[in-house]
């Protein structure tokens, strides 16, 4: 039974007054979704979703060519790899590919087997050699988890662009980018309790009592996560998160960025943090097409009687 119900499935469509359908989930115009007329907020979170995501990967693309591939915190080339700068424009090139992809909806298929692939292989590739800090340093276990968080929302996408009929593995890449997001978040939530001086440190200061608001967030994230892996409360808490990332971005990050335009660790910790409420909303589009544990039980009768 897949895990993402599609949106051709009958009860999801808009037919028209004689019986046709009047949607084509195959298609779709730039940065819009054309998904249930009976669900215009899947859509809204959809097209929000991808916009944040084709807007930060083409920001990581741009920084590939620009600093060569040595990009600090999200880059694609492990900083000891021979061939460096030909990586990185490799790798600037995949990015600024994808984020066209995204943004038009044209090629899913890309997002498939070379967007999300290659940030799956950059996250392995930069920490082959470090799995012991992945469980004792928080730092190194964020960043890996922000590229499985980026190689997630590209397989979301392309879940989002296609049907179960049409290409049922972008429907279980989908689900597979549903459950790696689900688990990032709750890392992300874990990371604030096991770093709570750092993160305190970049809060700004007209926000009071740093520490608790650092542990308030932190918090946050985890219900998201476990709300996530749970399927209970899923948009609410998918869309809530995309917001709570959004004003770190607006509130946080920007603020940073102004007071430090040359910096490009900066600029790029911007972008991961607009890719990760991007990946939120997308998560918030998916809801509806999720099926919860009460789905299952109701359909495993219908299934017996049919045997």
């Amino acid at each position: 039974m897949p895990l993402l119900r599609s949106f051709t499935n009958s009860d999801e469509q808009a037919w028209g007054p004689s019986g046709e359908n009047t949607t084509n989930p195959s298609s779709s115009s730039p940065l819009f979704l054309v998904a249930s007329a009976h669900d215009p907020t899947a859509a809204l979170f959809a097209w929000l979703g991808r916009l944040f995501l084709g807007v930060s990967f083409f920001a990581f693309g741009f920084q590939e060519f620009r600093y060569s591939g040595y990009v600090p915190d999200l880059g694609l080339v492990p900083y000891g790899a021979h061939a460096h700068r030909f990586l990185g424009w490799i790798a600037g090139t995949i990015l600024l590919l994808g984020a066209g992809s995204i943004l038009t909806g044209r090629f899913p298929r890309y997002l498939m087997y070379v967007l999300g692939p290659a940030f799956l292989l950059g996250a392995v590739s930069r920490f082959f050699f470090h799995v012991p800090e992945l469980f004792t340093s928080t730092p190194y276990r964020t960043v890996f988890f922000e590229l499985i968080a980026c190689c997630a929302g590209s397989w979301m996408i392309a879940a989002l662009f296609s049907s179960q009929s049409d290409d049922p593995l972008a429907q279980k890449l989908g689900a597979v980018g549903y459950w790696l997001f689900a688990i990032a978040t709750i890392i992300y939530g874990i990371g604030h309790f096991a770093a709570t001086a750092f993160v305190a440190s970049v809060i700004p200061r007209w926000i009071p009592s740093h520490v608790l608001f650092t542990y308030f967030t932190g918090a946050a994230l985890i219900a998201a996560g476990l709300a996530m892996v749970a399927r209970v409360w899923i948009r609410p808490a998918a869309a809530l998160l995309g917001l709570m990332f959004f004003l770190w971005v607006v509130l946080l990050h920007a603020q940073r960025i102004l007071h430090a335009v040359h910096d490009a660790d900066e600029w790029n910790s911007g972008f991961v943090c607009l890719t990760m409420s991007g990946c939120a909303l997308l998560v918030a589009a998916l809801a509806g097409r999720l099926r919860r544990p009460s789905d299952v039980a109701k359909e495993r009768p219908a299934a017996q009687q049919l045997n």
